[in-house]
């Protein structure tokens, strides 16, 4: 099993979560290049026939969708929410910090737009 899988069987997940945690599970793993249903199973330990079901759910909501036969993908719910995620928090202010150390470094000058 894979660290994602690892940190989902610990005990840190609230009571009544289990299914969600599977589900966030299995966008991960497709995310890190498990595409088709054995190897999801493979990387999450989530049963076949679970997993099958949660892919089915994920792929009719968006968040997955088929690829080449047999295949997954991230889905376009997925991306219409990384979009909506980089606008709540826009490029310049999450690299800040990353900016000002790459400028002290190299006793450069940054542009401070939007900040």
């Amino acid at each position: 099993m894979s660290e994602d899988a690892d940190t989902v069987a610990s005990n840190d997940i609230p009571q009544g979560t289990q299914t969600l945690a599977r589900g966030l599970q299995i966008v991960s793993a497709v995310a890190h290049g498990s595409t088709t249903l054995k190897s999801v199973v493979d990387t999450t330990g989530i049963g076949r026939s679970s997993a099958h079901r949660m892919i089915q759910l994920l792929v009719h909501t968006g968040y997955l969708r088929h690829g080449s036969p047999g295949e997954f993908r991230l889905g376009p719910t997925l991306i219409e929410f990384g979009f909506t995620a980089l606008n709540q928090d826009p490029l310049p202010v999450v690299a800040r910090e990353s900016l000002e150390a790459l400028a002290a470094r190299t006793q450069d000058t940054i542009h401070r737009r939007g900040w």
